[in-house]
């Protein structure tokens, strides 16, 4: 087998439709966002649901809300404050952030246990 056929492709991170099968942690699951819009206009990115499901049942609902970024400016807190609230925290979220970098997300109800990992 050829290493150029083991190659992603290149609807990676932007596929024809807003659903991501990932694998996390040996966990795997789907992302996704009911709207198609989200990938074919910029601005339906700023601020969206997304909604995870695993093969073990568990569920999350999320917002992601891209629109701190076009903020730019500091609020003044203090970059150690913020930069402590900026962390990353769990591997969902750095997996997400592999897209959306600088997006904050906000959980719909209780993080599953089993997601912690």
């Amino acid at each position: 087998m050829r290493s150029a056929s083991r190659q992603p492709g290149s609807r990676l991170k932007t596929p024809a439709t807003p659903v991501w099968v990932s694998c996390c942690c040996g966990h795997y699951g789907v992302l996704f966002n009911s709207n198609r819009e989200l990938l074919r206009n910029y601005h339906a990115e700023k601020r969206f649901e997304l909604h995870y499901y695993t093969c073990a049942g568990c569920y999350i609902s999320m917002t992601v809300d891209n629109r701190q970024q076009e903020d730019g400016a500091d609020d003044g807190d203090g970059d150690g404050e913020r930069k402590q609230s900026d962390m990353v925290s769990t591997p969902l979220e750095r997996l997400i952030h592999t897209k959306w970098m600088e997006a904050k997300l906000t959980y719909h109800g209780p993080l599953p246990a089993s997601l912690n990992f």
